[in-house]
């Protein structure tokens, strides 16, 4: 495809800093982004049947996407707070890097052992 056609219709994609102009470029880029939403999908449908049973899938779901949601609508705030605070967003992407790992350590160090009757 035309460079200029591609950029005119925007049909080159930003990915990690270089562009896709490629018809097959575009379909490994859609694979490798598609994967694992698709995956995740499945696998958290799962997940949360096999933990809470189908029967109160709905009551524990509901509640559950509500503060997904709202926690996906307020974390730009203290992203936005931290880069007025320093000047730069490589503090705040940091920090935000580390919540996870410190939620591993802490389901680490409260794990229950499951105990037989």
């Amino acid at each position: 495809m035309h460079h200029s056609l591609a950029r005119r219709f925007g049909l080159q994609m930003p990915f990690y800093g270089w562009y896709i102009a490629t018809p097959a470029a575009a379909i490994l880029y859609c694979v490798v982004l598609g994967f694992p939403g698709g995956t995740q999908s499945v696998v958290g449908s799962a997940i949360w049947a096999h933990y809470y049973g189908r029967e109160g899938l709905g009551a524990i779901q509901g509640p559950a996407a509500m503060v997904m949601i709202a926690a996906s609508a307020l974390a730009p705030l203290p992203l936005a707070a931290l880069q007025s605070a320093f000047d730069e967003y490589q503090i705040g992407l940091l920090i935000f890097a580390a919540v996870p790992l410190l939620c591993a350590a802490l389901l680490t160090a409260f794990r229950q052992t499951p105990t037989t009757s």
